[in-house]
């Protein structure tokens, strides 16, 4: 009996540390999976081996094992509390190194804000560009020599051409009797080419050529109007001194027919050209308008000249022709070149292809000789002034 009731309270024993074992067990499974790390569960390994040793062996040693275990947890969260710590570092490390491509990205704002800014150039030029009025083209009475060229406007022997070469030398010529010149040098803005020597090589250009000039309203200047325009130095760009070769291949073209072969100056030319045409209060036609339009859209951050002022634009008068032998006792009659319905003196042209934004400021308002009369359809409100905008 007393054998058999060893064995009974020895199995007792042992249940009862098994289910101590198996409770501590649980609480160290608990808290390994809310820590959720691998030191945890490493602990959590060791801790129930050691159990597992300590139930075959005595009570004493199982709670020596559960108080190891309670170690061994503790360490666990400590170790979970360092691997948070480090995790919350390295996240923080993480957000401070995710900070400089915003950085980047706010200094890359900041680029395209002042492309912005400086693409404010491109409209001022549209606003410049739509000052000017569009509409068609006019060559017909057109002749190269109603632009008188070349003179000598201040007397020192050196002509328009000379002047504009010498202005526009790369190096300074020599400037000899009757302004001849030597050891001059010149590079063509239009297509970079260099000349050595005495300019022969180059041409001036009117960067508006004079046929351009005359279908956009040159056509009903003056003569002294013309002629001012064709050797105009008083603003840089109306003359310039390019190789003969481009200029030749320019001809009288406008932008939507040619452009400078070397595109780094186009917008150069398209604010030039605007400039000129402002000046001399000429108009574009349709296709020319919308040509510089595309040229000043890619302009950017192109650097603006300043504005010429406005040249003095003078309408071709009426001029009398005195009676001869021939053609006795007839009246002096006004020239066909202004329109009879108008005062001041208009060009005589067909049909109503004269508007308000063709003629210059100096010869407006325009009074109708007889109200009503008004094949140019200038006079909107009927009471016989027109163009008084």
């Amino acid at each position: 009996m007393a054998i058999i009731l060893f064995v009974v309270i020895r199995h007792a024993v042992a249940v009862f540390v098994l289910c101590v074992v198996g409770g501590c067990a649980s609480i160290d499974e608990a808290n390994s999976n809310s820590v959720s790390t691998t030191p945890v569960s490493a602990a959590a390994a060791t801790t129930t081996a050691s159990t597992t040793t300590a139930s075959t062996t005595t009570t004493s040693t199982t709670i020596s094992s559960t108080t190891a275990t309670t170690f061994s947890t503790t360490a666990a969260i400590a170790s979970t509390t360092t691997t948070s710590t480090t995790t919350t570092t390295a996240a923080a490390n993480s957000s401070s190194t995710s900070l400089a491509p915003t950085t980047t990205q706010v200094r890359s704002s900041n680029l395209v804000v002042a492309d912005l800014a400086e693409s404010a150039t491109t409209v001022v030029l549209l606003r410049r560009l739509e000052t000017l009025p569009v509409r068609d083209e006019q060559r017909s009475g057109y002749a190269r020599d109603l632009f008188e060229q070349w003179v000598d406007a201040d007397g020192d022997r050196c002509d328009t051409r000379r002047e504009v070469l010498i202005s526009e030398a790369v190096v300074a010529p020599t400037v000899g009797t009757n302004c001849s010149l030597s050891g001059g040098q010149w590079a063509s803005i239009y297509d970079g080419r260099a000349e050595a020597g005495n300019g022969s090589g180059f041409d001036v250009d009117h960067l508006v050529p004079l046929a351009e000039a005359w279908d956009s309203g040159a056509y009903g200047w003056d003569r002294a109007t013309r002629r001012r325009f064709a050797n105009d130095l008083s603003y840089a760009h109306s003359l310039v001194a390019v190789s003969a070769s481009s200029n030749r291949s320019k001809g009288a073209k406008d932008p939507a027919e040619w452009l400078p072969p070397d595109v780094s100056v186009h917008c150069w030319y398209a604010e030039a050209w605007i400039q000129v045409k402002t000046r001399w209060e000429l108009a574009v036609d349709e296709a020319e308008a919308q040509a510089l339009r595309q040229l000043i859209s890619r302009c950017g951050d192109w650097q603006l000249g300043a504005i010429p002022q406005t040249a003095v634009v003078t309408a071709a008068l009426p001029t009398t022709t005195a009676p001869t032998a021939a053609a006795s006792g007839s009246e002096t009659t006004a020239n066909e070149l202004c329109h009879p319905a108008y005062i001041p003196c208009l060009p005589n042209l067909e049909g109503d292809a004269l508007n308000c934004g063709d003629i210059p400021r100096s010869q407006k308002p325009v009074q109708l000789k007889t109200i009503g009369v008004d094949p140019y359809k200038l006079d909107r409100d009927r009471n016989g002034e027109a163009c008084t905008a």
